[in-house]
């Protein structure tokens, strides 16, 4: 039976090599119910955290600047790769619609996961506009939008969702937390390859 390396599994055995405090390398294996094997190793200093599954996944933590990489194989032989946070670059051109005005990226929530079959980008914006005006910026460009905003406890947010021009699903959420300066914006595009 393949096993699949998920974030719930990913975070319990980070969190058990991390927690052990130890200053220099340390490998471990983990067993999971099913008896699938994963073996972990930390070099102890930066966080930095590999494992691998019996069947070849492999996700890499890079401690250094908050990377993850990620490729699995699954039983059929269908290929995902991931990555985020750190040094994962979105530009205009993955997401297929322009970065909001003025906005600056905030580099922890950039993400790139790429199957087989299809391709999901997550970028993470901060601007100093109101989550409305970001709103009817992104709603022009969707074909066949659905929109709606709210303000929940002095919680503003703005949502748009629907499909780019080249058929690739897009949603975005805009949200300026109470006292806030910025609004945070998150944009999630998957198209089929």
């Amino acid at each position: 039976m393949s096993y699949r390396l998920t974030v719930t599994s990913l975070l319990l055995v980070s969190i058990l090599v991390i927690g052990c405090g130890s200053k220099g390398d340390t490998d471990v294996t983990v067993s999971g119910a099913n008896g699938e094997k994963i073996k972990v190793k930390s070099d102890g200093s930066q966080g930095d955290i590999s494992m691998t599954s019996e069947n070849g996944e492999k996700v890499n933590i890079d401690g250094k600047n908050g990377a993850m990489t990620m490729s699995t194989t699954d039983k059929d032989g269908n290929k995902t790769t991931a990555s985020m946070g750190g040094n994962t670059t979105i530009t205009e051109a993955d997401l297929g619609v322009p970065f909001y005005p003025g906005s600056t990226e905030k580099s922890s929530g950039q993400a790139k996961i790429e199957t087989d079959k299809e391709k999901n980008v997550i970028s993470v914006r901060m601007s100093g506009d109101l989550p409305a005006k970001v709103l009817e910026f992104y709603k022009s460009k969707i074909k066949g939008s659905s929109t709606s905003s709210f303000n929940t406890d002095g919680t503003d947010m703005g949502i748009c969702s629907g499909n780019l021009e080249n058929g690739a699903k897009f949603s975005m959420t805009a949200t300026r937390q109470k006292d806030a300066k910025e609004t945070e914006i998150q944009i999630g595009v998957g198209a089929k390859k």
